[in-house]
């Protein structure tokens, strides 16, 4: 019995694992993804968005990846963090309702009584991390060290982490 618990138990995390946001390029869905901008010849704004089943910790991932995406589209090889910023948000969806109807009907047909109608909102977390970065050809030799990351290998780390192509 034990057994089949702990099986129906990681059907159902790998079932919620499968709905998180997938690494993709904000757009018009629903679901979420990730966003850059260059704002200067070495410097760029990341960000990744999760959905409801994202945890923190893969959209802090994602947006790592997509900063060091943009490292490599740009022909650099490595990059600093400047600036990181929270855009986790929780909002309300809203579950449905029910109505319980409830009354009396007399033996003359007429029926009196009352509905009672309650509404289920549940708030809902969906995490996302920003983060302004610098990028280099080759390591840089001021400020930014032990804070620089080399592009190729965060890309390969993450990329195997959560087997991505």
């Amino acid at each position: 019995m034990k057994t089949k618990s702990l099986m129906i138990a990681a059907a159902c995390i790998v079932v919620l694992a499968a709905c998180s946001t997938p690494y993709q390029q904000v757009g018009t869905n629903v679901a979420g993804g990730f966003y850059s901008e260059r704002i200067a010849e070495n410097r760029f704004v990341v960000s990744f968005v999760g959905n409801g089943f994202t945890q923190p910790k893969r959209a802090s991932d994602f947006a790592m990846l997509r900063a060091a995406e943009t490292t490599l589209e740009y022909h650099f090889t490595y990059f600093a963090v400047d600036g990181r910023g929270d855009l986790s948000r929780t909002s309300m969806v809203h579950m449905g309702s029910t109505s319980t109807t409830t009354g009396t009907v007399s033996p003359y047909g007429t029926y009196t009584g009352f509905t009672d109608t309650t509404s289920s909102d549940m708030p809902v977390f969906k995490p996302g991390t920003k983060l302004t970065i610098s990028c280099f050809d080759g390591i840089p030799e001021d400020k930014h060290i032990g804070r620089v990351f080399e592009a190729a290998w965060v890309v390969a780390t993450l990329k195997a982490k959560y087997h991505l192509r």
